[in-house]
């Protein structure tokens, strides 16, 4: 015997407005009574849709419900970004199925909300590698530039595996690769120039390597060695030299973030 059907059940508001004249049907059974004018605005593959089909008709002589493929989840959060309501709270794991659909049915208006989204700080620092392959598929340059330059605040091999890295193309990596390479060489050579070496002395490279950012010159990981280094000093400057040594970091930190900020991130071939 077959299982029973799922009940149909009504979308929360503002999509369980009965004076609305469509009604879109999830893929979970979920029914949201929508505008026609709002979705043809928002979408169109929506306009044409309601202006070249014909409406089937139930018993009762309503029209009937469209079906979709996405679930009550998505379709929920797609069409609150059509509608002028607030902006559905969209987590990092929901924004690929939203775009998905959001190109599906052409809502260039969604992808731009997207996007603001993707910018937001607690998205790009909680999870720039993510936040970067997201912004590759879409073509947001933008959004990777930003996500790309925090990940210079990480060591990228420690970065955990998630599922959004499928959206990654071998050629997106590749050109990541590339601009962690090349902000690694830019910062190492502000770092061994002769007139800092003068200060600090020669600076290991493997801390810049590894993230090449400005304020790895003045973590204890380099600064440590650099001291420990330091001849024997008299007491007075034994309490100088150490904070005029972290001023000087400070300023050599400002050229390191300055030369990277020049280097250019290839989003596309």
């Amino acid at each position: 015997m077959s299982a029973n059907p799922k009940a149909l059940a009504i979308a929360t508001s503002p999509f369980d407005d009965r004076e609305a004249d469509i009604v879109i049907r999830s893929s979970d059974q979920v029914e949201f009574y929508v505008h026609k004018i709002i979705l043809s605005v928002a979408s169109p593959v929506f306009r044409d849709m309601f202006a070249l089909a014909q409406p089937s008709r139930s018993s009762t002589g309503k029209e009937e419900p469209v079906e979709v493929q996405e679930s009550s989840i998505v379709l929920d959060m797609l069409l609150r970004l059509c509608y002028p309501v607030a902006a559905p709270s969209i987590g990092l794991n929901d924004i690929v199925a939203v775009l998905e659909s959001a190109r599906k049915y052409q809502m260039d208006g969604v992808k731009g909300r997207m996007k603001e989204i993707l910018l937001l700080p607690n998205s790009w620092q909680e999870q720039p590698l993510q936040v970067y392959a997201l912004a590759c598929g879409c073509g947001f340059s933008d959004v990777a530039m930003t996500a790309a330059r925090c990940l210079l605040r990480r060591e990228l091999f420690n970065e955990v595996y998630t599922k959004d890295l499928r959206q990654i193309t071998g050629g997106a990596y590749h050109r990541l690769l590339e601009y962690r390479r090349d902000c690694s060489r830019a910062a190492t050579a502000v770092a061994s120039a002769q007139s800092h070496q003068e200060w600090m002395g020669e600076i290991n490279p493997t801390a810049l390597e590894k993230c090449p950012h400005g304020a790895v010159v003045s973590t204890t990981t380099v600064l440590r060695p650099v001291i420990e280094n330091l001849p024997h000093l008299c007491d007075k400057c034994s309490k100088s030299v150490p904070i005029s040594l972290f001023q000087f970091a400070k300023l050599l930190e400002d050229e390191v973030e300055k030369a990277v900020s020049q280097v250019v991130l290839k989003v596309e071939d």
